[in-house]
């Protein structure tokens, strides 16, 4: 919804607000309530659903749509993805660090860590990434 916000906000002057407000209702509801839907799972399904993939992947796209530092401090208040070099409907952190990495380039962030990102893929199905950007120090 943080993403269609965005696609809407030429458009439309009301419809990017409403949807925004409903991706920051979720997240927060996901916020305040994560892990309780994992506890409730085996542990022999815990690798596979126990991750906050999907919450960094909203965190970002929320940052992304609103610029709103919480998101930022709530994405680094999870840490470093499991495995950042795959992305598919079942891990979004390399999604999420593309769309960090955009800000990082933009804002010239010269601690964003940019080579975590897709590193060494092992997967034919991972899209490597290559940008011919560099940081300097200002």
């Amino acid at each position: 919804m943080a993403a269609a916000s965005m696609v809407f906000r030429e458009v439309d002057s009301e419809y990017p607000l409403l949807l925004l407000a409903i991706a920051k209702s979720v997240m927060q509801f996901t916020i305040q309530y994560r892990g309780n839907c994992s506890d409730s799972l085996s542990s022999s399904l815990c690798p596979l659903y126990c991750s906050y993939d999907e919450l960094m992947w909203g965190a970002a796209w929320l940052l992304k749509a609103t610029n709103d530092l919480y998101y930022k401090n709530f994405i680094e208040s999870l840490g470093d993805g499991d495995q950042p070099d795959i992305f598919n409907w079942d891990s979004k952190y390399a999604g999420a660090y593309v769309l960090l990495s955009q800000r990082a380039l933009l804002n010239k962030d010269i601690n964003f860590e940019l080579c975590k990102i897709l590193p060494d893929a092992r997967s034919s199905q991972t899209l490597p990434l290559s940008l011919p950007i560099t940081l300097k120090e200002a």
